[in-house]
């Protein structure tokens, strides 16, 4: 490049080089360069002096094309700090089993039947309370806790039956005051022999 623009704006080659050299901010070029220029019988002066004439064009001129590209063509939207609840699209919801299809199936089955993604943690069949594991069968009218995403609700619904008008997705839910016969507690995975394993593969329960 260096050569092409010496001849096509009729500046000295050396000139040319330093130019290069500081618009990029690129001081090991600089020397190679001036060691080159050496060799071909040329002085390196002139390619430090130009470099030191560009280089602070180099850096400033950075600065004024991110703010270029920040005015016009970044969004004010684009800018807004979002937290990780809003990219959190798990929703937990109350559904009872009123479809005929999954009475008397284990869970294990239902999720090798469907492509919909689930995690049922608890289900209240009467007074009972039971923390399912994927052998265990649901049967009519247990009402399940399940886990899903969002945009999944209504596949759940039909999967399962009526969702129980419950709002369990506020920020603070006492999960302990809603059903005294389960403890609940948060569990940070903090150990380095379960972290990037998936839960098939460790002693927690797979549904």
């Amino acid at each position: 490049m260096s050569v092409v623009l010496s001849y096509a704006m009729n500046v000295p080659m050396s000139s040319m080089v330093g130019i290069l050299c500081g618009a990029t901010t690129n001081t090991p070029a600089l020397g190679a360069a001036q060691q080159a220029l050496q060799h071909a019988g040329h002085s390196g002066g002139p390619a430090a002096l130009a470099t030191a004439v560009t280089y602070p064009l180099g850096v400033v001129g950075v600065i004024f094309a991110m703010i270029f590209l920040r005015k016009f063509f970044v969004k004010p939207s684009d800018l807004v700090v979002h937290s990780g609840a809003e990219d959190d699209h798990t929703y937990i919801g109350q559904f009872v089993v009123l479809n005929p299809a999954v009475n008397g199936k284990t869970i294990a089955e239902i999720a090798q039947g469907t492509h919909r993604k689930f995690i049922i943690s608890r289900i209240w069949r009467g007074d009972e309370v039971i923390v399912p594991m994927s052998t265990t069968v649901l049967q009519a009218n247990d009402n399940l806790l399940v886990a899903s995403k969002r945009e999944e609700v209504p596949a759940m619904e039909i999967l399962f039956g009526k969702q129980v008008n419950r709002d369990l997705n506020k920020e603070q839910v006492d999960w302990n005051h809603l059903d005294t016969k389960v403890e609940s507690r948060v569990i940070i995975l903090s150990n380095g022999v379960l972290n990037g394993k998936a839960w098939s593969t460790s002693f927690a329960r797979c549904l």
